[in-house]
């Protein structure tokens, strides 16, 4: 190689380098936010009974004011998702997730503070709709990542919902016992006002929708909010719907069912009982997305880690129905969240490749909003089969989960694949190893303007220039040079290993 080239391959390289460590960055900081958002959350709601008792009444009324503030904040954060979706899309994913973390800061502060049902009221309302950031922040995620990695990032991205879930009750609990309720809800709006601080100073714009503003409001393509989405999203969302509920259904009648079936009744024995098995679940979900599934999605791919997650946690749902000890119940529960968690990454996954590019973010919030009404209407929904019988609710759910199953892993298999990089390669370049179609720096366009000239080839995007990333942190910009420069640079990419997406 002559001396010019080889030093603009080293460049390529180097900045290559760089990217990959903002984007890693990135995501580690995204994972964060996603487990301070849940955290906080989970602060509050085990608190919804001291604060309404605090307005008195017979406990008929604390009973049915407690059920009614949980059902207004699940279903508004069921209304906002989609909203604060579409907005991500069109004013970009970062202004939207600051913008709602100061939300759920203010109304998880005033919820301590209120006086009345009727503040609560409008604390929890408030509270809810500002509750979509979970379906931005993995917005944001598809943005950075490529289908390759995507998998393994949606993967931790439930890891760290799991761990704000589970941490956030028990933290909450202690800070209620030592400052009261007002305490506590004054901690979870500053563990908010700390996840906006972090968004503020540790993230960048994703490329998606870095300079989309007014520009893309005004550009030929789609708008944000009225971009066509494919049939198979909303089958998505409606498979959302029907798995979501499985876990409220696991923490709504669990303690119930160990009582009446193992503990003769006795609630102390059932409920410590039960906690050492919520316990057991928190571990395996841990354990899991950090060290279990990347390697075996490697080794046998994403559809067979979905199909046999699936069926483990099918088989662990409907065990917990027939065992006949305590002892065995407990290992199905292990058993159904060990599926479980090599299905979660897989919705989200498909999801993020299926959307148009300009209505991510809506699609995510759809998603979210199909999971937070399963979750309010499951519990309602499955007592009478409980009443009925208790061992119908696993093997109903069992069979919920298994259509699921089916379903999303028929989609799975049936999506159109990415084009090969390879396919592009110049004949002088013949000999030279070929780049994956899954390179790490070669997925899809993003922004408006450059689908809109390009369509989805991230191949024909090929330069990164200084310019463009400083101060912007991932900013791509679009090389519409002469053509005998852009294929020298295609070239000295493939040689090198590398390709970077442009968008």
């Amino acid at each position: 190689l002559k001396l010019p080239q080889l030093k603009q391959e080293v460049s390529l390289l180097q900045t290559a380098a760089d990217l990959a460590m903002a984007i890693r960055s990135e995501l580690y900081t995204l994972y964060f936010v996603i487990f301070v958002d849940l955290f906080q959350l989970f602060f509050v709601i085990p608190l919804l009974p001291a604060l309404v008792t605090s307005f008195g009444g017979s406990t008929e009324e604390v009973a049915t004011q407690v059920s009614l503030l949980s059902t207004l904040g699940a279903l508004s954060e069921a209304i906002g998702s989609p909203i604060i979706g579409i907005l991500s899309d069109r004013f970009g994913r970062r202004p939207v997730m600051m913008l709602a973390t100061i939300g759920s800061a203010i109304s998880a502060a005033a919820f301590g503070f209120s006086k009345s049902f009727a503040m609560a009221v409008v604390a929890r309302i408030v509270n809810g709709l500002s509750g979509g950031t979970m379906g931005v922040a993995q917005s944001y995620v598809s943005d950075i990542t490529t289908q390759a990695e995507r998998p393994d990032a949606m993967n931790k991205v439930t890891a760290a919902l799991s761990l704000g879930i589970s941490a956030g009750p028990a933290v909450g609990g202690i800070l209620y016992t030592w400052g009261g309720i007002e305490a506590a809800c004054c901690v979870a709006g500053g563990v908010s006002f700390f996840n906006f601080l972090l968004i503020f100073f540790c993230l960048k714009e994703s490329s998606s929708t870095a300079g989309q503003g007014a520009a893309g409001a005004a550009s030929a393509s789609p708008t944000p909010g009225r971009a066509a989405l494919p049939w198979k999203l909303y089958v998505l969302f409606a498979s959302n719907f029907l798995s979501s509920p499985i876990m409220s259904i696991f923490d709504t009648f669990g303690n119930l069912y160990l009582m009446s079936k193992f503990f003769n009744d006795d609630e102390q024995k059932a409920t410590k009982f039960f906690t050492g098995v919520m316990t057991t679940v928190g571990i395996v979900l841990f354990v899991v997305s950090m060290f279990l599934y990347k390697p075996v999605a490697q080794k046998v791919g994403f559809n067979a880690a979905l199909l046999g997650g699936g069926l483990l946690g099918v088989g662990g749902l409907v065990g917990m129905g027939i065992v006949p000890t305590s002892t065995l119940w407990w290992a199905d529960a292990a058993l159904m969240c060990l599926g479980m968690q090599f299905v979660g990454p897989a919705i989200p996954v498909m999801i993020s490749n299926l959307a148009p590019p300009q209505a991510l973010g809506r699609a995510f919030g759809y998603m979210q909003s199909a999971g937070n009404v399963a979750r309010v209407v499951a519990p309602s929904a499955f007592t009478p089969i409980y009443n009925l019988n208790h061992d119908f609710v696993w093997f109903i759910a069992g069979a919920l989960y298994l259509g699921v199953i089916l379903i999303v892993f028929m989609l799975s298999i049936t999506q159109a694949p990415s084009t090969p990089l390879a396919e592009q390669t110049a004949e002088g370049d013949a000999g030279i190893a070929e780049v994956s179609p899954h390179s790490p720096w070669l997925e899809r366009t993003t922004t408006q303007k450059s689908c809109a000239l390009f369509g989805h080839a991230p191949w024909q995007l090929e330069r990164i220039t200084s310019s463009d990333l400083a101060g912007r942190g991932l900013r791509r910009a679009i090389t519409t040079g002469h053509p005998a420069a852009e294929q020298e640079q295609a070239n000295a990419l493939q040689r090198s290993g590398r390709a970077i997406t442009c968008a």
